[in-house]
């Protein structure tokens, strides 16, 4: 079998003032500090197609991600199952789908046009190729951002004097890097997969930007060329935060602690191909299952606190007042229960698993750990972006939120959200 794979790209960068998603209120951008960017990756063994895409956003909605999908599966004549669409999750980029803005609407038009056309770019220059895979760890570059606090209550990002006790959940330190190159032996892309929130940009730097991915592809193209692609993509970074160190990471949020982290992914990712990358076999799944997922209850409790938050906004931070908004603004039509996707390529040993919100890191190491494929990545906020996947689905990661303790639970011992989408992806990739 031949395995044939090409790149495509288009810029997506939003015009100076466009606001920047991700924030607890509305941040305007007043310059660009790097560009953002559509990438795409096509694989095809035979009559298996699949495709594989990154843009520099903070999320996809499930009906602007859809619309993407069917136009390249239409053009490029393969199951729209096979069409894995994913979000960085840089929260220094514009909204999609969501949190409307002024020329929204064209962005969004452009957008869908110019991820299609990198699509066809990528099937049109498909040659015949070679996968490797390589890994390397860092347990200094993120911390689990969620602290079970002195009162029993759980904090994301606690500031250092506020009575944190210690994490409530894990890190995934693996780096993980996918090295495609052409019949001649040139390095044509390099996928990377780490976990941890592209935030570092903070508050303080009110400009577009890849966040620290920019500078792991920094890192790449010095090693390789200028001529090689990097995708990135995040992992089960629901509760990860950037840096070691929560106690300071206020402080250092910017330009930084953006760069540090991202020269630092790069640099390993580039020490791992050059000394230690794997050829991958051959062969190209494609998958797909459905996962019905639990969500978190909108009752009466959760509308009086967000009344009480309106009521009296002085004061309180940012964060609360857009979750009591939106907690007044979804609990009638809130469900139960989510029914969402979980798709999957594989090639050879390498599983790409799509992953529709931002799974909870936990459930993402035991995916890792539990994948029939010996080098299993989680590609968060694919296709969708139902919410936080923990035990629950929820909207927003700070309302009434209670020790999920980790330390003390093994799988299979909940039919929570996380686990049900755990098993929804291990079904995938038995024939």
């Amino acid at each position: 079998m031949v395995l044939c794979s090409g790149v495509g790209k288009r810029e997506i960068t939003p015009p100076v003032g466009t606001p920047l998603a991700g924030r607890p209120s509305t941040y305007l951008s007043f310059h660009i500090h790097d560009p953002l960017w559509a990438k795409v990756i096509y694989f095809e063994i035979d009559e298996t197609r699949a495709v594989l895409i990154s843009v520099d956003l903070i999320l996809l909605e499930r009906a602007f991600s859809a619309g993407v999908r069917e136009e390249i599966a239409q053009r490029l004549k393969l199951p729209v199952e096979a069409v894995i669409f994913c979000a960085t999750h840089t929260h220094t980029g514009p909204s999609v789908g969501w949190s409307p803005w002024e020329g929204q609407g064209a962005y969004e038009a452009g957008l869908k046009r110019k991820v299609v056309d990198a699509a066809q770019e990528a099937q049109a220059t498909a040659a015949p190729a070679s996968v490797f895979y390589a890994a390397s760890r860092r347990e200094d570059l993120s911390h689990n951002r969620r602290f079970v606090m002195r009162d029993g209550a759980v904090v994301t990002h606690p500031g250092p004097d506020e009575g944190a006790l210690h994490p409530d959940g894990p890190i995934d330190p693996e780096i993980q890097a996918v090295m495609v190159t052409d019949a001649q032996g040139g390095p044509l892309a390099v996928l990377v997969g780490f976990t941890c929130h592209p935030t570092a940009m903070g508050w303080k730097v009110s400009a577009i930007s890849a966040d620290y991915p920019h500078w792991i592809e920094r890192e790449i193209k010095g090693a390789f060329g200028e001529g090689v692609e990097m995708l990135f993509f995040s992992g089960a970074l629901g509760d990860v935060g950037e840096g070691q160190d929560w106690r300071t990471r206020a402080d250092e949020l910017g330009t930084g602690l953006a760069g540090r982290i991202g020269r630092e992914v790069g640099r390993e990712a580039v020490q791992a191909l050059r000394t230690s990358k794997a050829a991958v076999t051959p062969a190209l799944i494609t998958d797909y299952a459905e996962a019905p997922v639990p969500t978190v209850d909108m009752g009466p409790a959760r509308r009086r606190w967000a009344e009480d938050v309106l009521r009296t906004p002085e004061g309180r931070p940012g964060w609360q007042v857009r979750d009591a908004r939106m907690v007044l603004a979804m609990w009638r039509t809130w469900p139960e229960e989510i029914v969402t996707g979980c798709p999957l390529i594989a090639l050879g040993e390498v599983a790409f698993y799509g992953i529709p919100g931002e799974l909870f890191c936990w459930y993402g190491l035991q995916l890792k750990a539990r994948s029939r494929f010996r080098h299993p990545f989680v590609l968060g906020l694919a296709n969708d972006r139902i919410g936080y996947i923990a035990d629950r689905v929820f909207p927003t990661k700070d309302i009434f939120d209670a020790p999920l303790n980790f330390k003390d639970r093994d799988f299979g011992q909940r039919d929570d959200a996380g686990e049900r989408m755990v098993r929804a992806a291990l079904k995938l990739g038995i024939k």
